[in-house]
């Protein structure tokens, strides 16, 4: 399936990964996106333009930074501690959201 070929599948998509509802989404909600996206097909056209290849390489390898920034015992699996301190810090709104 290329893209989304009815509007709701995308606006219930788009309400669902919108954690702050404020009805744009920022880079950690277009990456929830993508993931979900997945769940509808395949989003490997995206990746035909070399220049979004490049933009999503660049996203992983600055996640996984943040990701060992956070890994005290540097295993390179977080704990449940340590994934809450991430959470905490730099996503509260998700947090929030959860209840």
């Amino acid at each position: 399936m290329r893209g989304f070929t009815q509007n709701d599948h995308l606006r219930s998509l788009f309400v669902q990964v919108d954690a702050d509802k404020n009805g744009t989404l920022d880079f950690s909600e277009f990456c929830c996106l993508l993931y979900f996206w997945s769940a509808f097909g395949s989003y490997e056209h995206f990746f035909v333009n070399p220049q979004n290849v490049s933009c999503i390489q660049q996203a992983f390898s600055l996640m996984g930074q943040c990701m060992l920034a956070y890994d005290q015992d540097q295993s390179r699996m977080l704990s449940f501690d340590e994934l809450n301190a991430f959470f905490n810090d730099q996503m509260p709104e998700c947090l929030e959201s959860f209840g």
